[in-house]
């Protein structure tokens, strides 16, 4: 049996460990709810793209406000699920490269810090997601 090689995209941004963090949680409640981007994006009501924008560091700032249209469309209890309380947070920025490799019944979200030139990245998360790819159903009228 033969493995299919995964479609690789690795975004890169210089963030700070709140971002870090707040991206994290954004990621691990979109995941445990077996959501896809552009679902929890139309639950929130923004443009579709808006959750893959923010998880691919297109967005590197989200808002106070959108965190807390995501925490009511998915019906999150606790606001600090989406928003870190750390004591000492580093606001310092460094850079974080972000690989998002698709297999096809899979997708792996692989966050790492780049440490500088002589040093290896360290993994910051890695979280196993669904593939969300739209498989197109038979025609409905043949199913009823």
């Amino acid at each position: 049996m033969e493995v299919s090689k995964p479609i690789t995209k690795v975004h890169s941004a210089k963030l700070d460990e709140v971002q870090v963090a707040i991206l994290y949680r954004i990621i691990i409640q979109r995941i445990a709810r077996h959501f896809s981007c552009e679902e929890v994006s139309f639950l929130m009501g923004k443009p579709l793209h808006f959750i893959a924008d923010v998880e691919t560091l297109k967005i590197k700032n989200i808002l106070a406000i959108d965190l807390y249209i995501m925490k009511e469309a998915l019906e999150i209890k606790d606001y600090g699920a989406l928003y870190p309380y750390t004591a000492n947070p580093s606001m310092e920025k460094a850079l974080y490269r972000f690989t998002i490799s698709t297999y096809p019944d899979w997708v792996s979200c692989h966050m790492e810090k780049v440490n500088g030139k002589d040093q290896d990245p360290a993994t910051v998360f890695f979280l196993p997601d669904n593939n969300y790819a739209i498989v197109p159903l038979p025609d409905a009228a043949a199913i009823i």
